[in-house]
């Protein structure tokens, strides 16, 4: 797994690096610096963040208006 691939499971979950953190049970720093490419992303980490379930997408509302005549 790469920074960016880390990155983008991360972002597709809609979690902040410390509400990642604290569900791997890692510092935020941890999460940064394998985002960045500062430390090795090893297969288990790459696990465990895909075991993260990721939400469904939010429904689209619509607004409607009042057309006066």
């Amino acid at each position: 797994m790469t920074p960016t691939q880390y990155r983008a499971a991360r972002v597709a979950r809609g979690l902040r690096q410390k509400q990642l953190a604290a569900l791997l049970g890692v510092t935020r720093e941890t999460v940064g610096q394998r985002e960045r490419g500062q430390v090795r992303i090893s297969t288990e980490a790459a696990l465990a963040i895909y075991s993260i379930p990721v939400p469904p997408p939010k429904a689209v509302t619509t607004t409607t208006t009042n057309a006066r005549a």
